[in-house]
């Protein structure tokens, strides 16, 4: 297998991919200790929940994807 095939290029994405949110889940540390300097612990789980949900509606607004779901998992 060489990595000019498609299945070498999607390994190879997965693998970057893989490497990119090792990166982004190790720098949360970081901002997080910086963050808890300036506000508690309960009012920084607040505000991590309260933007990461708007983060999502507004790409929800982006994509233009309904609110409501096409059919409810039973």
């Amino acid at each position: 297998m060489n990595a000019a095939s498609p299945h070498g290029q999607n390994t190879l994405r997965a693998f970057a991919a893989l490497i990119v949110l090792a990166l982004l889940w190790g720098y949360n540390w970081v901002v997080m200790k910086h963050a808890l300097e300036f506000a508690g612990a309960f009012q920084f789980a607040a505000m991590r929940t309260f933007y990461g949900a708007l983060c999502l509606f507004a790409l929800l607004l982006i994509m233009r994807k309904p609110l409501k779901p096409r059919e409810l998992p039973t």
